[in-house]
């Protein structure tokens, strides 16, 4: 999710659209994954309540090349009651630090 909300939407969408069919097996569908896709677009990292392991969060952030294109992601997942609203945006704040830490080292090289 966070790589396709590092990605411009029309390439992101046309992704989302070439498996539809396979987002019954995560129990979603197209619209949600691109309303999920936009939130984590205007916060900045991507954050899911519900983690693919039962009782478990994540959170992502997305890492771009020098010349802006989605190359990777960074995630964190832990136990639901480990990252409840206000501990969840600090440790989101931590891993967009790591990931644009990232990006400004792989441009040095």
């Amino acid at each position: 999710m966070a790589i396709l909300a590092a990605m411009p939407s029309a390439e992101a969408r046309k992704i989302v659209l070439a498996n539809e069919t396979r987002f019954g097996a995560y129990r979603t569908d197209t619209a949600t994954v691109l309303g999920q896709i936009q939130l984590a677009r205007r916060r900045g990292y991507n954050l899911r309540d519900v983690g693919l392991v039962q009782g478990t969060k994540s959170l992502s952030a997305w890492i771009r090349t020098p010349d802006g294109q989605p190359a990777a992601a960074i995630t964190l997942s832990a136990m639901r009651n480990r990252l409840g609203p206000r501990r969840a945006i600090e440790v989101a704040d931590v891993l967009v630090s790591a990931a644009r830490a990232i990006e400004a080292a792989t441009a040095r090289d």
